[in-house]
């Protein structure tokens, strides 16, 4: 399956965005393909497509908007523009807050939302239900796995920021 099947199949094109976003089809595209990818196993990415498919389905029906309304708020709310790595400096472990580009940022949106889904799923619900339920919960601002890890990276970011001048190390 090609990136044309994709992005044709995902019906990407059929779909108004909303003037107020501030992120382009494309950007958006690279998101659900990443999202994609992610769930994609063993080559199987036929189901992988029919489970992230099912899984906004559920999401529009239940939120009533588009598909690409629903990405754009996902991309506004788990998008970070750092991330901590671990760097040993003397004998000892530094969290450093490091910048990130576009490509980074949307490995990490996917990351985060599928992550927070499978731990989610461990309870006995299957995982399409568990990326719908994450992804109504995102765009209702309710307290979920994705946000609170976002959340929690931004926070040690800002109590790290110390830590930058070990960014060359």
């Amino acid at each position: 399956m090609n990136k044309k099947t994709v992005l044709e199949q995902s019906s990407f094109t059929k779909a108004p965005l909303k003037k107020t976003s501030k992120y382009s089809k494309d950007y958006l595209s690279k998101v659900y393909r990443l999202i994609l990818g992610f769930l994609t196993k063993d080559g199987k990415k036929n189901r992988a497509f029919n489970l992230i498919e099912n899984s906004f389905l559920i999401a529009t029906k239940t939120l009533g908007t588009s598909k690409l309304n629903i990405l754009d708020v996902l991309t506004q709310k788990l998008s970070l523009c750092v991330e901590i790595r671990k760097v040993k400096v003397h004998g000892k472990t530094h969290l450093v807050p490091f910048p990130i580009k576009d490509s980074r940022k949307i490995y990490n949106i996917a990351k985060i939302l599928i992550g927070s889904s499978k731990s989610r799923s461990k309870k006995g619900l299957k995982l399409h239900y568990t990326i719908a339920m994450e992804i109504v919960d995102i765009f209702n601002d309710n307290s979920c796995g994705s946000l609170t890890t976002a959340r929690n990276i931004m926070n040690l970011a800002i109590k790290n920021r110390a830590n930058a001048t070990f960014r060359w190390y």
